[in-house]
């Protein structure tokens, strides 16, 4: 498995290594903000998401609070949207 995966040695790093900029065969467009959505249902995540998405934000969710906090600390965010 580790030919075919990276190996970290911490999930925050694993996850702040996912989000590194890669290089890419074509540029990409900017997508508007960047938005994380926050709550236990994922009825509403997947609403927020797609609406969120629709009016051109870069929209990351999770339905975890410890989830949450990890893309917090590696991502910049320019929005935290919480319904709990």
């Amino acid at each position: 498995m580790t030919t075919v995966f990276d190996m970290h040695e911490s999930e925050e790093n694993a996850v702040s290594a996912f989000y590194l900029p890669t290089v890419r065969a074509e540029p990409t467009v900017p997508t508007g903000r960047r938005v994380l959505c926050l709550t236990y249902n994922g009825d509403v995540l997947a609403c927020l998401r797609e609406l969120l998405r629709a009016a051109a934000y870069d929209v990351h969710t999770s339905s975890r609070l410890g989830d949450a906090r990890i893309l917090m600390r590696v991502m910049h965010l320019d929005l935290l949207l919480s319904c709990y």
